[in-house]
């Protein structure tokens, strides 16, 4: 279902930030547009429904148990509730041109004036016995409720949902959208007036069901996902967002919560699981055989999904110092950087120092590949009542969400028999989109994956040819590179996580059968490695490991 959103008066949607002449600022995508983020849409929708259903009469028992069926209960991981919601974006802009119209009118279409244009800055006082108070002027930044031509603004956005809602259960969700009349910071001091409308024209059955939440989205090149057959014991996966992706990290600060920029392999394959248990309809997907082989065994191996395919750079790769050399998003040529395996002998007392990130290697130079990423502002109010009054200013609080933009690609490789990833395909085809990190009922987490039978992009595949100054290759035919391209833990003699040198050549040795292997040189870093499990609700605990990009030159 489609919901509208008409501005009939200004509109405050508080992004939690300001600046020197700004007080409060409002939420603006990358190009500078304004947009209601789905959290709030959400909170509000939901505090309409409570309104409608006392209106009605209803016991309270009554209005939590429906309200808790539509929205969730706080804090459940399991995502109980049966509306999904997406951001709401401005009804008549279209971005698909956007970037051609930057090139011809960049002044124009510069993120700063499109603010201008949507928006208006007020400014307001408090009054003491008909003076202006000290220190009460407030400026804010808010969404104007007409543009030029008079036409009112707009916003609009889908509401899906996880399960197919009864006649009744319709009805009380546009009762709830008709309810829904003040939006944002400030909406009972003038603030936020606004109109919501329905749109039934697509309203049916299956439009509060999974089987219409996108487009078939598991394909191997042009092939029909029912058909597809993989034989080389590989497949290649990308995953794109389509909404913002907050993969939550184990670290920070209580109030606010970073994202990783990597699609790791640990929650990869339990994204997978997840969407191979809702495709099979599995109560117990422990006793499911072709589950057990794909997830709970050691047969298949799920790589790590980097930005735009990039690979992170080995840590024997450093700059000169003296030469301030910085991988960025422009390309740095092969002849700024050194291989401290074999550094030449005239430049023996230059300081150098590690590049580090992740990258693309092509034509003889580095092209340094980041996601982009936003932070989000959130408050939580626990009751109804926090934050309205004087009273209740201790009750609630606020918190930031780092998030992956969306639109961003992450690609990698799974491997495994043939015959199990032919499994996994075939019935994570069956799911349409899926969700992914944390707050995946509103604003955050709608991906979309793909699988195909050879590397996502060519473009950004490395030229197998490349060569640092220097060589980044051993200097004799007994050595050999190996580079890390995640994490690297490993079980000392008495099963304890331990790395260093020799648990490492012990691992080394074993795999090729040999006890002569040692290691000449090295350039590594540690790492701490901390995972979180869903079900037992429960920290690992944090497991040293080598960090992705470590080096170390074998003998």
């Amino acid at each position: 279902m489609k919901l509208q959103i008409t501005l009939q008066s200004f509109l405050l949607t508080g992004s939690g930030e300001g600046s020197a002449l700004i007080d409060t600022d409002i939420v603006f995508d990358k190009d500078g547009f304004p947009f209601i983020p789905a959290r709030r849409i959400k909170g509000m929708l939901k505090e309409s429904m409570t309104e409608v259903m006392e209106m009605k009469g209803e016991p309270e028992c009554k209005i939590e148990e429906d309200v808790i069926k539509f929205f969730g209960k706080e804090g459940d991981e399991k995502n109980s509730g049966r509306l999904l919601f997406k951001n709401y974006y401005l009804s008549e802009v279209s971005k698909e041109n956007l970037p051609d119209l930057k090139k011809k009118h960049p002044f124009a279409f510069a993120p700063e004036n499109i603010r201008k244009f949507f928006t208006a800055e007020i400014h307001q006082t408090a009054l003491q016995d008909e003076v202006a108070k000290d220190t009460s002027l407030r400026n804010y930044r808010v969404i104007k409720p007409f543009i030029a031509n008079g036409k009112a603004i707009c916003f609009e956005g889908v509401i899906n949902g996880n399960e197919t809602l009864a006649e009744n259960e319709k009805a009380l969700l546009k009762e709830a959208v008709l309810n829904f009349r003040y939006a944002g910071t400030r909406r009972n001091r003038g603030f936020g007036k606004v109109s919501c409308r329905l749109d039934n024209s697509s309203s049916n059955d299956t439009n509060f069901s999974k089987a219409a939440l996108g487009s078939n989205n598991a394909v191997i090149e042009s092939g029909d996902a029912s058909t597809l057959q993989v034989t080389n014991n590989e497949v290649f996966v990308q995953i794109k967002t389509l909404s913002p992706v907050v993969l939550a990290m184990q670290l920070g600060e209580k109030n606010t919560v970073l994202t990783e920029k990597v699609f790791n392999g640990n929650r990869l394959r339990g994204l997978l699981a997840s969407q191979y248990i809702q495709a099979r309809n599995l109560a117990n997907a422990h006793s499911d055989p072709a589950f057990k082989e794909l997830f709970l065994t050691c047969e298949v191996c799920f790589e790590p999904l980097f930005y735009n395919n990039a690979k992170p750079l080995p840590l024997h790769i450093h700059s000169y110092k003296s030469k301030n050399t910085k991988l960025t998003e422009n390309e740095v040529n092969n002849e700024e950087l050194v291989n401290i395996f074999n550094k030449p002998t005239e430049d023996e007392y230059e300081i150098t120092k590690t590049v580090g990130g992740t990258f693309i290697r092509q034509q003889n130079t580095f092209t340094a590949q980041k996601p982009d990423t936003t932070f989000f502002f959130h408050n939580s109010r626990p009751n109804r009542s926090a934050g309205r009054s004087e009273e209740d200013q201790d009750t609630g609080g606020i918190f930031y969400y780092e998030a992956l933009d969306e639109g961003q690609t992450f690609a990698g490789c799974i491997k495994g028999p043939a015959k199990f990833l032919n499994e996994l395909i075939k019935e994570v085809s069956k799911q349409k989109t899926a969700q992914a990190g944390r707050s995946r009922s509103a604003q955050y987490g709608e991906v979309e994956i793909t699988f195909t039978a050879s590397p996502v992009s060519e473009a950004v595949e490395p030229d197998k040819n490349f060569t640092i100054t220097h060589d980044i290759q051993p200097a004799s035919e007994q050595q050999f590179l190996l580079t890390l391209q995640s994490p690297l833990l490993l079980l000392n003699k008495y099963g304890e996580p331990e790395a260093n040198k020799n648990t490492l050549l012990h691992y080394v040795n074993t795999a090729l059968n040999t006890s002569d292997i040692t290691v000449e040189n090295a350039a590594a870093a540690f790492t701490i490695v901390e995972q979180y499990n869903s079900v037992w609700k429960s920290k690992s605990g944090k497991l040293p490991a080598y960090k992705e990009g470590s080096a170390f030159l074998l003998n």
